[in-house]
């Protein structure tokens, strides 16, 4: 992609989908909770399970990004992100929520870990300012 805007675009669309997780799950937890029988400190144990990928991940994921390019850790990391969030809907047990969102929660690890900047770099920035991060 050259067009600045379009990577910009996509980078947003990435963090807003990676963001599902930690700020849309909670909001469905009684659901979820109410759905599979669990206690409320079982329902408060999955949500903070997606915490857990990327603290696992967070130093592993630089090496991806070495190795693979800033690129290839952000697509493996959303798709961490992607069939974690999306086999919630179909978990049958309590112990396989908790498994499949410490899955994507390790794909938030990678998906973030690496910062978007690079991907960005290819576009000359117009100020002269280096970006953050």
């Amino acid at each position: 992609m050259t067009n600045r805007w379009a990577v910009l675009a996509l980078i947003m669309a990435a963090q807003t989908m990676a963001n599902v997780g930690p700020l849309g799950i909670p909001s469905i937890a009684p659901l979820i909770r109410e759905g599979l029988g669990l206690s409320v400190a079982q329902a408060g144990s999955f949500l903070s399970a997606y915490y857990i990928g990327p603290v696992l991940m967070s130093l592993p994921a630089g090496w991806l990004a070495d190795r693979w390019g800033v690129r290839g850790a952000m697509i493996l990391g959303q798709a961490l992100i992607a069939v974690g969030l999306g086999a919630v809907a179909f978990a049958p047990t309590f112990s396989f929520i908790v498994l499949i969102l410490v899955l994507a929660g390790a794909g938030y690890g990678v998906r973030t870990r690496p910062r978007p900047r690079p991907a960005w770099r290819g576009s000359r920035p117009t100020s002269g300012r280096p970006w953050s991060g």
